[in-house]
């Protein structure tokens, strides 16, 4: 290029500054509609920390609802969500703090409606004919597991919630038909999480709420069920994996599943939080819906009398939370150029517009490094799948001959995945000098149910494979140094990047976030939603299994030969705070160079504008 530098990768200057991220961004979730008007909750990158319920109005207005004294999050399941909804414009929604639901109606000033007691909330759901919220309860008591329920609320005054089911581990999705005469749920028993193995159950609700004449449906320990939704015209509609992908169901004329949609792609993502939405109604007889397919998402309209489809082209490739009005579509959507956007998409002339954007940075193209989708061979006669982005930066040019150094990251879950969406954590390393390999290891979703399951009894081991795998394709095709192999990971990604550390002699430097390394007190300590994951992932039955304590970094930390930064929030339920600190102790006696950033403010996941900084 013209006037461009010569300078080492890794050494560039980049105009992305590290604030950026944390102050020039928000977050956007639980889009809901209200009839034509569009509510969601968005982080206030203001030094708040809060999060707050936003209203578009048909018109155009955009209205911050909420006030800074609400954080509106929900810690149910520890990872919460589905913790709004509305009501011919009156708001219900759950505060941080206490985890009450409050109810704000247009012009008044919040207020509880539930009882101040230690009972968290999640997935609201409005029932108008009985003047009542259902949602999920999760009790937690002074000894033993909390207990979860599904639940009713008065919304008209406080109260303490009204049982409807309880008796199995979890619960999910309350949704009631057109009429209010008939309700959907999931529910599910442990070691199972919801991407296992879960059931759909429908009962008759009488005028007075009581619920009779309960009924399975679908599922079971080994099929895994989810986002049941009412057709206009009062048919159930729900995702089973059945087949081997997430695909689409309804109830036929028997009460029996009936396949309406079947592909080789997932109309489908893991819920580790409630509110998600993966196809909306725009008929009774059509639906838009969201399918993955090697990481990517697109929209796609379905004929349900045919079963016919038709592909909808939009300039996205990664959406979530669809949701549908009389006239249009919208839901969250962002490319690999496009940070995070809520979009409205007209049914009529099929154009798509943005309504807000996650992010007011303008970032010109020369700084936007453009991922590449690969699927490499891998160990056990496999494939794996990632988005490798080059170094790019307009102002500079390589030394000749020189490669660049790569980080590999590791997604969380690890039952997730990761996408090609515009992110400027991304584009922070890439407009310096370095490239990046985010790898979707076996385990990964979006690539039918075979691919998620692979890594049951083989976490720290498959994974770590193939994050190598990915590395050793783009080094022997020339794009990175050999001597420069970075892996970074959050979460559960973390625990994949200590375990490449630790029993695999490849890589140069780790980071892990708030990350796992000893199994055996992950399995005694973590949250109830979790419990029994780790099991399955490990392949144990008891704490004590050998696979415990052989796949722990934290036993086999003398194997640990190159440097590590830690960062751990000190407040983190999920992954406790022990993980990292008897790691770093244990490196410290070893004598290997290492870096602790604890963050006293901080749960599982980074909020703070100045930690992420």
């Amino acid at each position: 290029m013209p006037n461009s530098k010569i300078a080492s990768f890794g050494t560039w200057k980049s105009p992305i500054h590290p604030a950026w991220v944390s102050k020039k961004t928000s977050s956007i979730q639980n889009v809901i509609t209200d009839g034509q008007d569009l509510f969601w909750i968005e982080s206030q990158p203001n030094g708040t920390n809060n999060s707050a319920v936003i209203k578009r109005e048909i018109t155009g207005n955009i209205t911050k609802i909420t006030t800074n004294q609400f954080n509106v999050r929900s810690t149910i399941h520890e990872y919460g969500g589905g913790c709004i909804t509305v009501n011919n414009g009156t708001l219900f929604f759950t505060n941080l703090s206490d985890q009450r639901i409050y109810r704000q109606s247009e012009n008044e000033k919040p207020h509880p409606i539930t009882i101040d007691s230690n009972i968290r909330y999640g997935d609201l759901t409005v029932d108008p004919n009985r003047r009542r919220i259902l949602c999920v309860s999760e009790e937690h008591r002074y000894t033993g597991r909390p207990i979860n329920r599904l639940s009713a609320i008065n919304m008209d005054k406080i109260s303490a919630p009204i049982t409807l089911i309880e008796g199995n581990d979890f619960y999910a999705s309350p949704r009631l038909n057109p009429s209010g005469s008939r309700i959907a749920w999931i529910t599910w028993n442990q070691p199972n999480m919801p991407w296992d193995g879960t059931e759909l159950w429908i009962a008759e609700v009488a005028p007075n709420g009581n619920l009779s004449n309960s009924k399975l449906i679908a599922g079971g320990i080994q099929e895994a069920i989810g986002y049941p939704v009412w057709s206009p015209d009062g048919i159930l509609y729900f995702i089973s994996d059945r087949n081997g992908w997430g695909n689409l169901y309804k109830t036929n004329e028997k009460g029996k599943p009936e396949c309406v949609h079947q592909v080789n792609e997932d109309l489908t993502e893991p819920e580790w939080v409630f509110g998600l939405s993966t196809y909306a109604f725009i008929s009774p007889s059509e639906i838009l819906a969201i399918l993955t397919k090697d990481g990517i998402r697109r929209l796609e309209k379905i004929d349900l009398d045919t079963g016919s489809s038709k592909a909808i082209e939009v300039p996205y490739t990664d959406i979530h939370y669809l949701r549908t009005t009389k006239d249009n579509v919208f839901f969250l959507g962002s490319s690999s150029v496009t940070p995070p956007s809520i979009v409205q998409l007209n049914l009529t002339s099929m154009q798509s517009n943005v309504l807000k954007s996650s992010s007011d940075l303008s970032i010109e193209k020369g700084y936007i490094s453009v991922p590449e989708p690969i699927s490499v061979p891998t160990t056990q006669g496999a494939q794996t799948h990632a988005f490798y982005y080059p170094p790019q930066n307009r102002d500079y040019e390589p030394i000749p001959g020189e490669r660049p150094p790569l980080l590999v990251l590791a997604h969380g879950g690890p039952t997730s995945s990761t996408s090609n969406a515009f992110s400027l954590r991304h584009q922070f390393w890439t407009s310096r000098g370095f490239a990046i390999a985010d790898v979707n290891y076996r385990g990964s979703t979006g690539f039918g149910r075979d691919y998620q399951k692979s890594l049951n009894g083989q976490w720290g081991v498959f994974d770590v494979d193939d994050c190598i795998a990915v590395a050793n394709f783009l080094i022997n095709r020339g794009d990175v140094d050999h001597d420069r192999i970075i892996i970074s990971g959050r979460s559960a990604g973390a625990f994949t990047a200590l375990c490449a550390l630790t029993f695999r002699d490849f890589f140069s430097a780790g980071a892990s976030y708030y990350g796992i390394s000893d199994l055996e007190n992950l399995a005694k300590e973590t949250h109830k939603f979790e419990i029994g994951y780790v099991e399955t992932l490990i392949d144990s039955t008891t704490s004590s299994n050998i696979n415990f304590r052989n796949r722990s970094p934290i036993h086999n930390a003398e194997n640990f030969s190159c440097p590590i930064i830690f960062f751990q929030g000190l407040k983190d339920k999920i992954v406790p705070p022990n993980q990292t600190q008897t790691m770093t102790d244990m490196l410290r006696k070893l004598g290997v160079t290492f870096a602790y950033v604890p963050f006293l403010d901080e749960q599982h996941g980074f909020r703070n504008p100045k930690n992420i900084e």
